[in-house]
């Protein structure tokens, strides 16, 4: 399926607009009908999810991801992602912000940030203390586009979901990199 691709001219630049896209196997812009809802559930991990994020996390140069969970399920895809890359670009940088660091989550980022090294990339996770986490919803910014995510990074919930993507918005940047930075 292709998704039509609206424009508007800004000050004589093309700006993509911003759009809503329904999780699931197509990336739907349409609302799906219940029993694609159900279906959805019954999908495997891989098939799950947003491939078009998964596409532009896997040949970024820069992205960024704030995520208070940070869930089993992003950290594998991640590291599918990474470990997949294959004639990208090297020297890529990818820093994560997340909040809960179960015991069980600190193997897998090791396992990350070594395949991104293999891969010439640098991968930064920075942990910070739920009591000073201070934002809501999951965000990645990715080579200067904005996604925003209503329950996985990257879609991947079993439950209906949507992300929204399509904010060419270098004040993000600048926003996470000060959260980086003061560690909220």
């Amino acid at each position: 399926m292709t998704i039509k691709t609206t424009y508007v001219n800004i000050e004589q630049q093309q700006v993509q607009m911003p759009k809503l896209v329904f999780c699931g196997y197509t990336d739907n812009h349409t609302a799906p009908s219940l029993s694609e809802i159900y279906s959805y559930r019954n999908l495997s991990d891989e098939d799950r999810g947003c491939s078009y994020f998964w596409n532009d996390f896997k040949y970024c140069v820069k992205a960024m991801v704030i995520d208070k969970y940070l869930d089993t399920y992003v950290l594998e895809r991640m590291y599918n992602e990474i470990d997949n890359r294959v004639n990208a670009i090297e020297n890529f940088s990818i820093k994560i912000l997340y909040s809960r660091n179960e015991n069980n989550k600190k193997q897998l980022i090791e396992l990350i940030k070594e395949t991104a090294k293999q891969k010439n990339g640098n991968l930064e996770f920075k942990c910070i203390p739920e009591e000073k986490w201070i934002i809501h919803d999951r965000f990645a910014y990715i080579d200067g586009v904005l996604w925003h995510f209503g329950a996985y990074i990257g879609g991947g919930h079993k439950n209906f979901n949507a992300y929204s993507t399509g904010w060419i918005n270098t004040e993000f940047n600048k926003l996470f990199d000060n959260l980086w930075k003061q560690g909220f």
